[in-house]
């Protein structure tokens, strides 16, 4: 597994639980976004009562490999054992469609952040509808109490994709739905003399290339440390800017811009509790800036 892999997976995980758990709001709407998709699962059964929240995510990277082909990776994940504490990470919804998220570097008196018991919900199956592209579904399946990971060295899916994805039932009631697959992007970097700086002190704006016809949305992360500021656009626009406010919330320093391509929808998954599922193509859209 790619670093890069790695580390967007744990962001866009602390990005489901903000969306779906308590949040504070600026402006903003403060409920999930949900990309095109549907969604199904059952309301009652004897779900895990410690089940809140979860996330399914299947990651696909795809990179020039320097010698004029590329390298493929898919990767597939799933947590249900996920649980919003109070103590934890904080996350603030600012306009236009922003969300700054806070992560403690230790908590009070030594205490850790809270987690459900790791469950299940079964055998979770995810295909696409494009049969001849991929070798064929996915499946993850429950061990040691949460799940494997499934690692493909070869394309899932293409632009425009409906991904499928059903969880058979557990502890966690079976539930399943569909994302339309994101289009890949390619970051255009801006043009800054003197090295890549982000002045907070004004509005930043960044273009991306579409491959394909667009789909999904294009989330920018600016981060330092432990803080973070993710915006979300339509892949369509081609441009995206992060106002100077949210770029505030972020401390001076070195520190990075990520851009993401994502299908995202949530499903409920017993009386109270639910899922996000997320479908993410990324490139070697990464770059080291300096907040300032």
């Amino acid at each position: 597994m790619s670093k890069h892999i790695a580390c967007t997976l744990a962001a866009l995980t602390a990005l489901a639980v903000g969306c779906t758990g308590s949040s504070s709001s600026d402006g903003g709407t403060g409920t999930t976004s949900s990309t095109t998709g549907t969604t199904s699962g059952t309301t009652g059964g004897t779900g895990d009562a410690g089940f809140g929240i979860g996330v399914v995510n299947v990651v696909q990277q795809i990179l020039d490999d320097g010698s004029g082909g590329t390298q493929i990776t898919v990767l597939a994940t799933a947590d249900l054992s996920l649980q919003v504490a109070s103590e934890g990470c904080t996350h603030r919804d600012m306009p236009p469609s922003c969300t700054i998220i806070v992560c403690p570097s230790a908590l009070p008196d030594g205490g850790v952040v809270a987690e459900a018991p790791a469950t299940n919900a079964g055998t979770i199956t995810i295909s696409t509808s494009d049969s001849a592209a991929a070798p064929g579904p996915i499946e993850i399946v429950p061990i040691d109490g949460g799940y494997s990971k499934a690692v493909l060295g070869t394309e899932f899916f293409e632009s425009g994709d409906t991904i499928t994805f059903v969880a058979g039932g557990g502890p966690v009631p079976a539930f399943q739905g569909t994302v339309t697959a994101p289009s890949p992007i390619s970051l255009i970097p801006p043009n800054v003399d003197g090295g890549p700086i982000i002045d907070r002190a004004n509005d930043f704006s960044i273009d991306w290339d579409v491959v394909g016809p667009p789909n999904g949305q294009v989330q920018l992360t600016v981060a330092n440390g432990l803080t973070s500021a993710r915006c979300v656009f339509d892949a369509s626009a081609g441009t995206g800017t992060i106002p100077a406010a949210v770029l505030q919330q972020v401390p001076a320093g070195a520190g990075s811009l990520t851009g993401t391509s994502l299908g995202q929808v949530t499903v409920p998954a017993g009386d109270s509790g639910s899922v996000v599922l997320d479908v993410i193509s990324i490139g070697d859209n990464f770059v080291q800036v300096g907040l300032e």
